[in-house]
């Protein structure tokens, strides 16, 4: 008995695959709204492959109707829903640029910042460039279109996203501070005083970096005038004497008596 079936299970198979082969729903991508519909189902039962080559063969049937603006949209958030944001951010990139008018032009720029946030490391210590981009996106979002639902959503990502990148400039220079490379450990600390005045609570602590980095740039282009040391190369304060720069020093200082 058991060998009988052994020998009858791939007939079995076979009239399974036949009959659910069957029961699946045929693409026509000539029919427009049936097709539709099809893309539409394909994507919401989370088949994101399927949607988008559902959706490139849609658009060779049809390249010039009024729905290729849904098909356009539904490409793009299929790869969103991959993951693979680069293609995502490139499709919705494309449609703010085919239909700068279009209701729905919020939501792919609130997406394309998405795309760049989903990227971006939340350690201070990395590289913040994603969240840099996706901050500007957002900030052009919010500029634009104030009252969009979407406007409101990314409201909360930019302040944690100003925080990271903030940290992380924080975080460089007080690492070129520790390594007294003062000429970087200024400009990384000058950097937040000026992207980040609406911070208040760290204007003291970058200026008290600033002062002493100019303080300690005037000693060694002291000892460089005197021929005894040299200040760092390539750098933007080897223009000013000791004198100047124990002058700035000294604004810094009365800048922070002021807080």
């Amino acid at each position: 008995m058991r060998l009988n079936l052994i020998y009858f299970f791939p007939v079995i198979l076979l009239i399974s695959l036949i009959i659910g082969g069957c029961n699946e729903e045929l693409y026509d991508p000539s029919d427009e709204g049936k097709a539709l519909v099809y893309i539409r189902k394909a994507y919401q039962d989370g088949l994101h492959s399927k949607a988008i080559e559902s959706a490139r063969m849609f658009q060779l049937k049809h390249p010039y109707t009024n729905s290729n603006m849904e098909v356009d949209l539904l490409i793009a958030d299929s790869y969103f829903e991959m993951q693979e944001y680069l293609e995502a951010a490139i499709h919705y990139e494309r449609f703010v640029k085919l239909y700068p008018k279009h209701p729905k032009k919020p939501y792919a720029l609130y997406r394309i910042g998405m795309t760049h946030w989903r990227q971006a490391p939340k350690a201070i210590d990395r590289d913040q460039a994603f969240a840099q981009k996706a901050l500007t996106v957002w900030k052009g979002l919010v500029e634009n279109y104030p009252e969009s639902s979407e406007a409101s959503t990314v409201k909360s990502f930019i302040k944690e996203g100003e925080l990271r990148i903030l940290g992380s400039k924080r975080f460089i220079a007080s690492f070129y501070c520790r390594q007294k490379v003062w000429h970087s450990c200024a400009q990384k600390a000058t950097e937040i005083m000026t992207e980040f005045k609406h911070y208040p609570s760290y204007k003291k602590e970058a200026l008290q970096l600033i002062e002493k980095s100019y303080r300690e740039m005037a000693k060694l282009k002291k000892k460089e005038e005197t021929g005894t040391g040299k200040l760092e190369k390539n750098t933007y304060f080897r223009k000013y004497s000791s004198r100047e720069l124990d002058e700035m020093a000294e604004e810094t200082r009365k800048k922070l008596a002021e807080l």
